[in-house]
């Protein structure tokens, strides 16, 4: 029997979302809407989802939220989030469902992200059409890797932006690195 997993990712867009269940492989991700009280008039409407994996298996709810990750990734080009905190809400559903004592680690590991736009949807988007190609798959996860590894804002690559005059470091020191 299939278990229902919290992510902890929720999100809001202008518009409604139609197709509220994707798969990604074993996994059913499942974009699940929440009452939202904070918005009176019509005009201004948000709706506001939270995403759940439904998964027989933990490890594969621990696959889509790595592979949904790294789909985020691609969108927001650098890693803004850490898939590890959403691990940990998978983790807590599972201690809490099997009656186990959690520890503390995972506990204080776990977040709840909100986010204003409609990212995560692209996210899962992205990650069901990579899930049915292994190239694609393999691909992206590669990509999210070397992002881990070496992460640049895609600000900090814009020659065109007027900083202030810095002075270095080595001028500061007055090392001068000149043979």
């Amino acid at each position: 029997m299939p278990n229902t997993y919290n992510t902890g990712i929720s999100f809001s867009t202008s518009q409604k979302i139609e197709q509220l269940l994707a798969s990604i492989g074993h996994v059913d991700c499942v974009m699940e809407e929440v009452e939202n009280a904070s918005m009176p008039s019509s005009s201004s409407r948000r709706y506001t989802y939270k995403v759940l994996l439904v998964s027989p298996d933990i490890y594969e709810a621990i696959d889509c939220v790595e592979l949904l990750c790294a789909a985020k990734c691609i969108i927001d080009s650098h890693i803004g989030i850490d898939k590890d905190c959403f691990i940990s809400n998978i983790y807590l559903d599972e201690y809490s469902r099997l009656k186990k004592v959690c520890p503390n680690y995972i506990r204080c590991n776990a977040i709840q992200q909100y986010e204003g736009n409609n990212a995560w949807y692209w996210s899962i988007v992205i990650a069901q059409r990579a899930n049915t190609n292994m190239n694609d798959k393999v691909a992206i996860l590669k990509y999210y890797n070397a992002r881990i590894l070496y992460d640049m804002h895609p600000m900090d690559l814009n020659p065109n932006i007027n900083m202030y005059h810095h002075y270095s470091l080595l001028d500061k020191l007055r090392i001068n690195c000149t043979p």
